[in-house]
């Protein structure tokens, strides 16, 4: 197993413990971790890319804390910051066991 961490990183922890707690389908790993940026911001697509859960679960998350805010960048760009994001994911992946 730590193996198996090492080499996907939190990304893939993260997505396997969401497969498990809303009982998602199997999906190719490829097709859910798409490489965020270092720096800057990512749009909701990105961000759904990398967290599996629902549109709807993302911003009812967002309502409880549990997911970070967004930023607006316009009257009709939302974005958040990467970093927020990876830290969510390193969040999740820690709460579970799999980042000490």
């Amino acid at each position: 197993h730590s193996a198996h961490v090492e080499r996907h990183g939190p990304f893939l922890c993260f997505i396997n413990f969401y497969r498990a707690e809303y009982n998602m389908p199997p999906r190719k790993i490829s097709s859910l971790i798409s490489p965020l940026p270092k720096e800057g911001f990512v749009r909701l697509p990105q961000v759904l890319a990398v967290i599996p859960v629902s549109k709807t679960q993302f911003w009812e998350g967002i309502k409880t804390g549990k997911y970070p805010s967004p930023i607006k960048l316009g009257p009709r760009t939302t974005a958040w910051r990467v970093e927020d994001i990876r830290g969510l994911i390193e969040r999740f992946a820690t709460q579970e066991g799999y980042l000490r």
